[in-house]
């Protein structure tokens, strides 16, 4: 067995709440700014929200009654649902569930009410906490619930998001501000020992195939991530304004943007959503020194032309997570901004929700020396590379083969989900990543694709990712994703690209198409030219995270296909 083990020593691993860890923290004064609302400039320190957060502490535990049987909604361990966009008080909802020991799950924003039923139902929510904006999607996904409206309405507990947004009428909403105005909590509880094992965080898997899992992450696995990273950055970065335009719900936003700027004294800058002509403000506005970022955003900076009017002189690191930065497009940014005697450094990490989620990581310098990697083990972390069969690879810089990972942010398991569990967690404690690596002599591991989106022509593996990466090096492409489609028993890589001048002439598009398959076949190997052609389409389907969504993709090639003319399959005839 081939165990590779990180470069960094191993952190001691506290047993205890995640709230007391990080409320507890020295790194982090009381009096230290930890949250900065973007559009409005509003700030919190470090006692206004763990004020705030026991407050509503006591709310959740004491306050909520079922108007039916007039008991107790919310005892500890059991879960409440925060249904919202990204927003200053996003945070307060969090820490306020941990501190009165129970369990957050997350609802993305952008969620249908089936979606948010359906999370509702898996996690096993008893509450949720709704912004008035999607308060009319959150009544619509407890219309099918098996409660009476009455019980129903008193499970739900409203913020004002927005001044504009008018409350359905005929409803006695719980309102967030008069919860949190009965009490304190006088101290959160506590989760020492084993029971820092516990679940405290459900997030829900990305869903890019097959629907959504709650991932149970315990207090002990946020505890370890928290230290992990801490223990590896550089003490200049410290009390540096971060911008957090990533969403809060999902576990990249939650942990780096959420936890660790309360715990290591690093102000947050938190935006509502992406939007890059207010990212560009705020950057400027609050002297920003590092922006997280995700693929889609990193495009944004190279080329937009609201950048001209803006001037990110503040900005010293572009972290890329949640989707692989391709290497051209990291040395792109790398080159734009560190002119006339300044430096920024783009750097890239790679996560999942199952590992908590920081895996590989690396320095500020290394960005441009390992372009295009995701960097090296987090301490305390063992990796494994393994072939199809679970059979370890040997240590080579010739070996690619999916990455399994051990350690102390290993979740506890899929929720309700044993199989899926199974499948994914060795008896000996690995986790499957399901992503194709491959690590260098340095020991910087670089992400090639996810195993399950592989194409496979005649044998031969074509990671999507890397023609991705080869296609937004051409001049006209401003994105692309590529897909495997079946042509009379083949698998053919087929690119789908958005030009940086996008145009209707579907004559043009045509021609703009051939002309890149053409500029792509030479630069690549036989088995990875685009033998399944190039669409030009408006925009590449995307999780907020910034993850292609290659199974949308897939349908709509599948579609196209078989709409198509004969001409595939000549192409594929021939071969």
């Amino acid at each position: 067995m081939v165990i590779y083990t990180s470069a960094w020593p191993s952190v001691p691993i506290l047993e205890e709440s995640i709230f007391s860890h990080v409320f507890n923290s020295k790194l982090c004064t009381p009096e230290q700014v930890v949250y900065i609302d973007g559009p409005t400039g509003r700030r919190f320190t470090k006692a206004n929200v763990k004020h705030a957060a026991l407050s509503l502490a006591h709310g959740l535990r004491n306050e909520l009654h079922t108007r039916i049987f007039r008991g107790p909604l919310l005892a500890r361990g059991d879960t409440v649902m925060i249904f919202s966009q990204n927003n200053i008080l996003y945070p307060v909802f969090v820490w306020g569930i941990f501190a009165a020991g129970l369990r957050a799950t997350l609802a993305p924003s952008t969620a249908s009410p089936t979606e948010v039923q359906r999370q509702w139902i898996d996690s096993e929510s008893k509450v949720m906490i709704v912004s008035s904006s999607l308060v009319h999607t959150a009544l619509d996904a407890f219309k099918h619930l098996d409660l009476s409206p009455e019980d129903a309405l008193s499970r739900i507990a409203v913020y004002s998001d927005d001044e504009g947004v008018q409350l359905p009428k005929g409803f006695n909403f719980t309102r967030y501000e008069d919860l949190s105005a009965r009490g304190l909590l006088s101290k959160e509880e506590p989760f020492d020992g084993q029971l820092s094992n516990q679940t405290a965080l459900l997030c829900y898997s990305s869903g890019t195939s097959g629907l959504p899992k709650g991932v149970e992450t315990t207090h002990k696995n946020l505890v370890a991530q928290l230290d992990m990273l801490e223990s590896i950055e550089i003490p200049e970065t410290r009390f540096q304004t971060m911008i957090s335009p990533v969403p809060l719900y999902h576990i990249y936003g939650v942990v780096n943007c959420l936890m660790s700027p309360v715990y290591q004294g690093v102000p947050s800058v938190i935006m509502p959503r992406f939007e890059i002509t207010e990212f560009l403000r705020c950057i400027d506005a609050y002297q920003v020194a590092r922006a997280w970022a995700v693929p889609p955003i990193c495009l944004a900076l190279l080329g937009h032309p609201q950048l001209k009017n803006y001037k990110l002189s503040s900005l010293k690191t572009i972290i890329s997570c949640a989707a692989p930065l391709p290497a051209g497009v990291q040395l792109m940014l790398h080159k734009k901004y560190n002119t006339s005697g300044r430096t920024v450094a783009v750097t890239q990490g790679y996560g999942m929700t199952e590992l908590s989620p920081a895996v590989l990581a690396m320095s500020e310098p290394e960005g441009f020396e390992h372009a295009g990697a995701a960097g090296r083990l987090l301490p305390n972390l063992e990796a494994r590379l393994v072939d199809d069969d679970g059979r370890d690879l040997p240590e080579s810089e010739e070996s690619v083969g999916e990455l399994w990972v051990r350690g102390p942010t290993v979740m506890n398991g899929y929720l309700n989900n044993a199989s899926a569990t199974k499948d994914t967690i060795t008896a000996d404690g690995w986790l499957k990543t399901g992503d194709i690596v491959k690590r260098d002599k340095k020991g910087f591991f670089t992400v090639v694709d996810r195993k399950k989106e592989l194409i496979k022509y005649k044998g031969f593996q074509v990671p999507p990712a890397e023609l991705e990466g080869v296609l937004l090096n051409h001049p006209d492409v401003a994105d692309a994703g590529v897909v495997g489609v079946e042509v009379d028993g083949l698998e053919l890589p087929r690119a789908y690209v958005v030009l940086k001048k996008p145009t209707k002439d579907v004559a043009a598009q045509r021609l703009v198409a051939k002309e890149i398959q053409e500029w792509v076949n030479p630069r690549v190997g036989k088995p990875k030219q685009l033998r399944g052609g190039v669409a030009i389409i408006l925009e590449i389907p995307k999780s907020p995270a910034g993850k292609i969504l290659r199974r949308v993709l897939k349908e709509r090639a599948a579609k196209e296909v078989l709409e198509a003319s004969e001409s595939l399959r000549k192409v594929a005839a021939r071969l």
